[in-house]
């Protein structure tokens, strides 16, 4: 009975894995080409100083990505339900309004679907922020828990995370494009890789081989410590309020 309990519960898992490659696959697909275009026609077209048309480019796809995201995409991998009235309710409620954040609904997503991991996020621009909870985390954590949990994700909103996080990627674009038009008509560049022609599509994947080690070093080592250590200490107080 276990063995074939376990078989089904791997089946069922091995089919909602294919089904989201597939959906995740059409998306990529979908979007991809346009902004993949979109780029490649501002840095062959936009001159001398195209790296700023690309900064405004990709600022236009990041705002847009983060308005669609949330409300088109996301409900395609997993379901949101509103939490029930209640006691929980109750406290987040009380706890955004200690906290002077701006809450409209908050959802319960269903990751149980897909592994026990427990989390819980916020997002939504200006005055309409949102908080989604995982359901795991309603299944293993006290009411008072997951208030703790919230004051984390308070924290990086207290903190303005989101848009340091957005501002640094703003200065990392322009770095990435400025210095890539230093190179993007280096013959030797593209030789040392083995391409006799200049390619602008190579020439981005190439440079972009280079830069990324200097990349992640900074956004995925160094900001995150940072980030971590504020929240701590704003966690805390966001709790005592």
């Amino acid at each position: 009975f276990f063995f074939f309990k376990q078989k089904t519960a791997y089946e069922m898992l091995r089919s909602l894995v294919g089904s989201e490659m597939c959906i995740r696959d059409s998306i990529s697909i979908v979007l991809t080409p346009p902004i993949l275009y979109g780029l490649l026609y501002i840095i062959e077209n936009g001159g001398r100083y195209f790296y700023i048309y690309v900064e405004v480019f990709i600022i236009v796809v990041i705002f847009i990505m983060m308005t669609i995201y949330p409300n088109v995409i996301a409900p395609l991998f997993n379901k949101f339900e509103e939490l029930q009235d209640g006691p929980l309710r109750t406290k987040i409620n009380e706890l955004a309004a200690r906290n002077e954040f701006p809450l409209t609904k908050i959802y319960v997503m269903d990751g149980s679907k897909r592994s026990s991991h427990s989390n819980a996020y916020l997002y939504g621009f200006w005055k309409n922020k949102r908080i989604v909870i995982f359901d795991t985390l309603l299944k293993h954590l006290k009411d008072e828990e997951i208030l703790g949990v919230l004051c984390h994700e308070l924290g990086h909103w207290k903190m303005s995370h989101t848009w340091k996080q957005l501002v640094n990627v703003i200065i990392q674009v322009f770095t990435i494009f400025y210095v890539y038009g230093m190179f993007m008509n280096n013959i030797e560049l593209f030789a040392s890789f083995g391409f006799g022609n200049k390619s602008i599509f190579i020439g981005l994947m190439l440079f972009m081989l280079v830069y990324t080690p200097i990349s992640v070093s900074y956004t995925h080592l160094t900001l995150p410590t940072i980030y971590s250590v504020q929240i701590s200490v704003v966690a805390v107080s966001l709790k005592k309020k």
